[in-house]
């Protein structure tokens, strides 16, 4: 009996299906080692970014064939690079010579000398001054005055107890907010180099009377800034004690407020330069004009007269001209 042609057509479509079926079960499993894989190769690559151990093992560099390595100074055929020649001498210092170191005969000057200059460093050491204060009477009023120390001193001291002079707070809020020096590390510096037994935290609280009496002084000059026609403003990466923070800047030829802040959202701005009520709301937008750079928290204040910086426009129109030269952008 002859078989259907149809059912002999089913039959290979379903042998067929049967076998596209098995490779498509094999092709997943092969994906998904691959993905598997791809996944363990991230992990290492991630991990030899941060320089773990992988697998027990500390993953290392390569090291540069020594002939690949850049020899330092500048390169053949250029002038060399020195430091310049200072131009003001503090002290001078003649060396001469006697005798001959071969037959210890007693040498002629035959006039001619070179001079070589040297640079040195002086220690910080402290210097210790003794301040009398003297008792007066007034015969006119009957009262006792005593004269008193340079007002750089602040008030007058308990007696018997030594004060700092007026610079070592300079030298300790450079050695802080300049250097990034912790306050140990200070008192350390203090003592080792300086000579002047001063602990972390005495400087702590030095800056921070320091911070409380120059307020006002900030206060002053935020009030001078809102009331400015105009103020440049930029923000740039401040850190303090390993905390990121963001230092911000208003200044116009008058004044120059700085202002440290974990923020650089566009609250920042409204902070320094407009006023608000006890409700936190802002009752006070500024009036003048801030001048900055395409920064979008600046966009962001729709109450202000936003002037964008001209250097950045000008940089980014020679950047158009360049992109897109023609007749009008070469006349830039």
């Amino acid at each position: 009996m002859n078989q259907d042609p149809r059912d002999k057509k089913i039959s290979e479509l379903e042998s067929r299906i049967f076998e596209l079926e098995r490779i498509i079960k094999e092709q997943d499993r092969i994906i998904k080692e691959q993905a598997e894989t791809i996944k363990e190769q991230a992990r290492v690559i991630e991990e030899w970014k941060r320089g773990h151990r992988v697998r027990g093992k500390r993953v290392r560099r390569k090291k540069k064939k020594s002939g690949q390595r850049r020899k330092p100074g500048r390169k053949a055929g250029h002038e060399g690079a020195q430091r310049e020649i200072p131009t003001e001498v503090q002290e001078e210092e003649h060396h001469e010579k006697e005798s001959c170191e071969h037959c210890n005969g007693i040498l002629i000057p035959t006039g001619n000398k070179e001079e070589h200059i040297s640079e040195d460093i002086i220690p910080a050491r402290k210097k210790v001054t003794r301040h009398v204060v003297y008792e007066y009477y007034c015969p006119g009023c009957g009262c006792m005055h005593w004269s008193r120390l340079p007002p750089e001193y602040g008030g007058r001291p308990m007696r018997g107890q030594p004060v700092l002079g007026p610079g070592v707070l300079p030298f300790v809020a450079s050695l802080r907010y300049d250097m990034g020096l912790s306050f140990y590390k200070i008192e350390r510096y203090m003592s080792e180099h300086v000579g002047l037994d001063i602990k972390a935290s005495g400087v702590c609280r030095k800056l921070q009377r320091a911070g409380e009496q120059t307020g006002y002084a900030y206060v002053e000059i935020q009030e001078m800034a809102k009331a400015s026609l105009y103020n440049h403003m930029d923000e740039t990466g401040w850190r303090e004690d390993g905390i990121p923070k963001w230092a911000w800047i208003t200044s116009n030829p008058e004044l120059s407020l700085f202002h440290i802040d974990r923020s650089r959202g566009h609250r920042v701005i409204e902070k320094l330069l407009c006023g608000f009520d006890e409700g936190g709301e802002m009752v006070e937008p500024y009036e003048g004009a801030v001048i900055s750079d395409f920064f979008s928290a600046y966009r962001c204040c729709a109450w202000m007269i936003h002037q964008y910086c001209w250097a950045h426009l000008i940089r980014d129109a020679d950047k158009e001209a360049q992109m897109d030269p023609c007749r009008r952008t070469g006349e830039l």
